[in-house]
This record gives structure tokens, C-alpha cells and sequence, in this order.
């Protein structure tokens, strides 16, 4: 995973997945999708 955009995805289309701790629908906060 090299982007927010490719998280983001993974998180859509990939049932399972555990990028997003605090369920508020932005995964990988702290690596990719910080704010």
C-alpha cells in the first residue's frame, strides 16, 4: 500500500480487512490518511 487512495479502496472492495480501528471510514490514519 503506497497511498490514502489505495487504502481507501482496499477498504471498500476488500471484505475483512482491518485498516480502519475506529470505524469512522477513513482506514490507515496514521500511515496514509492522516488529516
Amino acid at each position: 500500500m503506497r497511498s490514502c487512495a489505495e487504502a481507501k479502496y482496499f477498504l471498500a472492495h476488500c471484505p475483512g480487512v482491518k485498516m480502519d480501528g475506529n470505524r469512522d471510514g477513513t482506514p490507515c490514519e496514521q500511515q496514509w490518511c492522516s488529516r
